[in-house]
């Protein structure tokens, strides 16, 4: 069974930045070795925060390379915004996007793939976190 991972925005920022430690994760998604997903409310997240680093032509380019990449894009259904907003509402400190990103993983039992703290603190999931250095 093919190991399977939820990436946050910032660590798709980094591989967009040439990140070793992000670029691997994909290198193994491209070799089929992985499943790389990601939650739309973290793609719109990774959007605008591209946005305000690089311009909206450029994050929108990004946008359309990932949409064509073989990460899996999941829309939020009932069960992930129900255990988003039960996450959300038992960890303050979470964004709501976190709460996505954590529920989301568990729907699909992976790991995530962050560059945050707030998710280690949880201890919900599993997590790979990515330095930002």
């Amino acid at each position: 069974m093919k190991e399977k991972y939820v990436i946050d925005a910032g660590p798709l920022s980094l591989f967009f930045a040439g990140k070793k430690d992000v670029k691997k994760f994909f290198e193994e998604m491209y070799n089929n070795n992985v499943i790389i997903y990601m939650n739309e409310v973290n793609l719109a997240e990774f959007i605008y925060n591209y946005i305000s680093k690089v311009g909206k032509d450029i994050a929108i380019a990004r946008h359309r390379y990932i949409r064509n990449s073989p990460i899996r894009i999941i829309s939020p259904n009932e069960n992930i915004t129900e255990t988003a907003a039960i996450l959300k509402s038992k960890y303050s400190y979470l964004s709501l996007a976190d709460a996505y990103l954590i529920a989301t993983a568990k729907k699909i039992g992976g790991k995530v793939i962050t560059t945050d703290e707030d998710i280690e603190k949880t201890k919900e999931i599993e997590y790979i976190k990515i330095s930002l250095d």
